[in-house]
């Protein structure tokens, strides 16, 4: 029950709370592979590696036939710079499961680690090709397929494309906070700056202890020379989240400059 409502939580992206349902779950039974496994994919998609990688061996020892197994293992591999296993297990897992986005997705940064592009963009199709398998089969419920072709096609600089696939996820999921956020980065690299401040603004209304987005909100701002709203949301940010960052006060340098407000630019 705990595992099925942290993978609820992680749909609607209530992260927190998915960390505690599947804490619960592996509480309530310390062999739930099924819990390691998402509360690894959880801690990695926020940067804890470790976390990650710990998850994923345990996994794998309480269940190694697991359809993430191979992937799993792939990960560890790659953590401890075991590169060629990294790279059979990874092509292990395609084998086992040809719509795993994520390991042709691995195997394409293996390749460019070896200075192979060719290959590390023919891994790059096949996880396109493999995210949009999904989508087909289940269209309005694949949140996830959606959220990694998106951040596929933006690391791509395909901007239409990702838009779509981040417009598509909004509309199956419209309260995720970082969905705005990833919608925001899209237009601003088009240059569509007035898009790019009100998806910023839909994201700090879900979660306004963002810090990213209030810098995110308040460079949109400046492009679009609404410098007085760029200051507040800097002004936001200091008062509510973060005092000391050094980076706000230097943004709000800048603008003061770019307005020849010399005095306020240097207090």
């Amino acid at each position: 029950v705990w595992c099925a409502l942290g993978q609820a939580y992680q749909h609607i992206g209530n992260d927190a709370a998915a960390l505690t349902a599947y804490d619960q779950a592996i509480d309530a039974d310390a062999k739930h592979a099924e819990a390691y496994n998402n509360r690894g994919v959880l801690r990695y998609t926020q940067g804890d590696k470790a976390g990650a990688a710990q998850d994923f061996r345990t996994a794998f020892r309480e269940a190694p036939d697991h359809q993430s197994a191979h992937f799993n293992r792939g990960f560890l591999y790659e953590q401890e710079e075991e590169l060629e296993r990294a790279d059979l297990a990874y092509h292990r897992q395609t084998t086992s499961d040809p719509n795993s986005g994520s390991a042709y997705l691995r195997l394409a940064h293996l390749a460019s680690r070896r200075g192979d592009e060719h290959e590390a963009a023919a891994k790059r199709q096949d996880a396109i090709n493999a995210y949009q398998r999904l989508i087909k089969q289940n269209p309005d419920h694949h949140h996830e397929a959606y959220a990694n072709l998106g951040d596929l096609y933006l690391e791509l600089d395909d901007y239409d494309k990702a838009g779509a696939c981040f417009t598509k996820q909004l509309e199956i999921n419209p309260k995720y906070p970082q969905l705005h956020n990833k919608l925001g980065h899209v237009y601003f690299w088009q240059q569509e700056y007035a898009h790019a401040i009100a998806s910023y603004e839909k994201q700090l209304a879900l979660d306004e202890h963002d810090s990213f987005a209030y810098i995110n909100l308040a460079g949109a701002c400046r492009q679009a020379k609404q410098y007085d709203k760029a200051l507040g949301a800097l002004i936001r940010h200091l008062q509510h989240v973060n005092p000391k960052d050094a980076a706000a006060y230097y943004a709000m340098g800048d603008i003061y400059y770019e307005q020849e407000r010399y005095d306020e630019a240097i207090p």
